[in-house]
């Protein structure tokens, strides 16, 4: 821009005129890099040009956006110096994690609380740009942000768990615990047309401990169950996922048994499960710092308290319509969940009355019978159920109500009014060409002892409906 400039003494004498050319600068800073320092605390903007840096003149915290392997991170405080502008941050980004910044320029004109050059204009808004991270630190893994498995209400009793972490993992020492709230008060079973009920009783806590990433001991409720599981299989990890898995096979020891023999002489293959989550059950689940480590040896900080990892297990209906559970991947693939079995309880009706009649054609259907051992089972809770279009995905499921002492298959008697009695539980299912009966029970610390009739008379076993891969819970 030009100027004409005339000179004038204190005479008042005026001079010959000139003229003058004097540049304005008119141009925005621009953006020539973003880095983290090396302690991932905070991110430094450097720009082509020097900015105004008083504190008049600063942008406000709020004009920048971070986001940190996706999630954004709080900007505590802004600061200018030279040609940089400095984010200081909430918490360290540590080495690895993927970091974004974004700006807004406050208004189109030239701010004050902007970033600016020494001449006022105001550095344009910045779109999400990558920063170089150049963070040397390193945390442990953290829980993400995301919990499937979080305030679901219906899991089903059969359900892994699968607790997902922010970066992949690896199992290291301390103990993982499952805490069942419910403690001695929990669901109670009813047969209200028998008069009848059973309350799960057992406060179930489950305890696991870790050592040098091996399973060294599983109790539940302080008592030690080790010897039922397969401690390879009980806890693992998949990437970010840790698994819990209390509920897979087991080759011997307590609940287990080589198979019995039907009426009809069809043998049945027995499979063995070490454990299932109680009926109608609020857990949270707590663990030790230091259970699981990151690449880098990090390992996690503790977690204590009852809400941030809390389920409730499905509660069987009452009635015709089973209701509806959901399960997680055992495999610790991902952390969806994907429909369970729909639970039902065979506790209805009286054995002396009509049945109550359940159509199995409604999903992948348990029944439910309270079988908590011949001489100790609950008085009155009888049973009276017939089951039309039993498939081969449902399921008799025989329930020990959490007492894991007890053996759960002896006084139950499934077949036709000759064999009813006040002290047998009793189920009625017509057989049919397409069905194949599935049945779960519980087991106690002695076993399985299944004789004849007792268990399953040739109402069930005939020819064309046999029993079949019956599973033993704990």
């Amino acid at each position: 821009r030009t100027f004409a400039i005339a000179h004038q003494d204190t005479a008042g004498n005026t001079g010959t005129a000139g003229t003058e050319t004097v540049t304005v600068d008119t141009t925005a800073p621009t953006l020539t890099s973003a880095v983290t320092n090396t302690d991932g605390t905070q991110i430094v903007l450097t720009y082509d040009e020097n900015l105004l840096t008083t504190t008049t003149n600063q942008a406000a915290t709020t004009a920048f956006t971070v986001l940190v392997g996706g999630a954004e991170q709080t900007v505590s405080s802004v600061a200018s110096s030279g040609n940089t502008v400095t984010l200081n941050l909430s918490s360290a980004i540590t080495s690895g994690q993927t970091v974004t910044v974004a700006y807004a320029d406050p208004t189109s004109g030239d701010d004050i609380n902007a970033v600016q050059d020494l001449s006022g204009n105001d550095a344009a808004t910045l779109a999400a740009t990558r920063v170089t991270n150049n963070s040397t630190s390193s945390s442990g893994p953290s829980l993400a942000s995301v919990q499937k498995l979080d305030n679901v209400t219906n899991l089903d009793v059969r359900s892994a768990l699968v607790i997902a972490f922010d970066s992949p993992i690896s199992l290291n020492s301390g103990k993982i615990k499952i805490l069942d709230d419910m403690g001695t008060s929990g669901w109670i079973h009813k047969n209200t047309a028998a008069n009848g009920s059973i309350q799960d009783t057992s406060d179930n806590d489950i305890v696991i401990t870790l050592a040098n990433g091996v399973v060294t001991a599983i109790r539940i409720g302080d008592i030690d169950r080790t010897s039922r599981f397969d401690l390879a299989k009980s806890v693992t990890v998949n990437g970010n996922n840790l698994v819990i898995d209390l509920t897979q096979k087991i080759a011997s020891g307590p609940g287990y048994s080589e198979g019995i023999t039907s009426v009809d002489k069809s043998t049945s293959d027995l499979e063995h499960t070490a454990f299932d989550w109680d009926f109608g059950s609020n857990y949270h689940v707590e663990f030790d710092a230091g259970i699981v480590k990151n690449a880098n040896n990090k390992t996690n900080a503790a977690l204590s308290d009852s809400t941030t990892l809390n389920f409730t297990t499905v509660t069987p209906s009452i009635g015709t319509t089973a209701t509806a559970s959901q399960i997680m991947d055992s495999t610790g693939a991902s952390t969806t969940l994907s429909a369970g079995k729909r639970w039902v309880s065979g506790n209805q009706n009286q054995v002396s009355g009509a049945a109550q009649v359940i159509d199995m054609n409604q999903g992948d259907v348990a029944v439910v019978i309270d079988s908590m051992g011949e001489s100790t089972r609950g008085t009155n809770l009888a049973g009276n159920v017939q089951l039309n279009n039993f498939d081969t995905d449902d399921l008799i499921y025989m329930d020990n109500h959490g007492d894991m002492s007890m053996i759960t298959t002896d006084g139950l008697a499934v077949g036709n009014p000759a064999t009813w009695s006040n002290t047998t539980r009793t189920l009625n299912n017509p057989s049919g060409s397409t069905s194949v009966l599935h049945v779960y029970t519980d087991a106690g610390d002695t076993g399985v002892n299944v004789v004849g009739d007792q268990f399953l008379d040739s109402t069930l076993l005939d020819s064309n409906s046999k029993s079949q891969n019956i599973v033993i819970f704990g």
